[in-house]
């Protein structure tokens, strides 16, 4: 669970001012890595993008486990409304404490 960079940004310079509610966190994706096969295919991913409530990940976030689903990359959209390029990808999900780690495996 994680705030918007600007979210972040505004709590740290107590930049909320009298009357504004406080931000609620969502489930992001907090640390990406893209290995170097996927970046050469043009597969980027980027840290802090709110993870689809479609995705398996938040199933498993939710409910705890492991899990695989088929989905892809299109679903993750920014609040401003731009979304990756579509990539069927396997989704393997594992609960890990407060977090989930997951695996994308693109089906390409």
């Amino acid at each position: 669970m994680a705030l918007r960079k600007q979210e972040s940004a505004d709590l740290l310079q107590m930049g909320l001012g009298i009357g504004e509610p406080m931000p609620v966190p969502s489930l992001r994706a907090v640390h990406v890595t893209v290995n170097s096969a996927a970046r050469g295919r043009g597969i980027q991913f980027h840290k802090n993008w709110r993870v689809p409530i479609k995705s398996v990940i938040s199933s498993v976030f939710t409910n705890g486990g492991y899990s695989e689903s088929v989905e892809d990359l299109s679903w993750w959209i920014t609040s401003g409304g731009s979304s990756l390029n579509p990539c069927p990808v396997v989704v393997r999900a594992k609960k890990a404490w407060d977090s989930v780690e997951a695996l994308l495996v693109p089906q390409i």
